[in-house]
């Protein structure tokens, strides 16, 4: 018991919370890690990569203001502040709309669009008649994620990566992290 209160008193000031006093001992069966990729293996801050004209991103983001999403934050973030749109509202899992505005998964704001699967996050965004918009984004892998992962491999505790993120995504993320094996 005086190892485990110890042992939980490190792991706490390294911000590790244990809840369980057995917890300790049931690691050292560990044979597999499952990761999430955002905000785990990732910062979990995307952040806008795309060039798009101002007042395109100025309109996108008075959408992205009623949402909380972090790909609505993020564009938000680029553009500065706003007013936010009115009577827009969200439509769950796919997007914002605000009359003929929208703003979202390409399926949902600009379906007639190719689908660009370059391995970024994207929102679309489409205004009437006008060609409908991709903003592209990143989210930067955390600096120690392909350490943590490699020390894992020597402890021979095999890793893998699970995410709801598009495939190409999860896919360029695990490569980077150096995970074979990903969902």
């Amino acid at each position: 018991p005086a190892v485990q209160v110890v042992a939980t008193g490190r792991l706490f000031k390294r911000g590790v919370l244990v809840k369980s006093g057995d917890a300790l001992e049931r690691l050292a069966q560990v044979d597999v890690a499952v990761f999430d990729k955002t905000g785990t293996l990732t910062l979990g801050k995307p952040r806008l990569v795309s060039a798009v004209a101002p007042d395109v991103l100025q309109a996108a983001a008075s959408l992205a203001r009623v949402s909380c999403h972090p790909l609505s934050r993020a564009l938000v973030e680029a553009a500065g502040p706003g007013a936010a749109a009115k009577d827009a509202r969200e439509v769950p899992g796919e997007g914002i709309e605000a009359g003929r505005i929208r703003l979202g998964r390409r399926t949902f704001a600009a379906p007639q669009s190719p689908d660009a699967d370059d391995g970024s996050a994207e929102l679309w965004f489409a205004s009437g008649d006008a060609p409908p918009v991709r903003f592209a984004f990143a989210d930067a892998l955390r600096s120690d994620a392909a350490q943590t992962i490699a020390a894992l491999r020597r402890r021979g505790i095999a890793v893998e990566l699970i995410s709801g993120d598009r495939p190409v995504a999860v896919e360029a993320a695990a490569r980077e992290a150096g995970i074979e094996y990903w969902a």
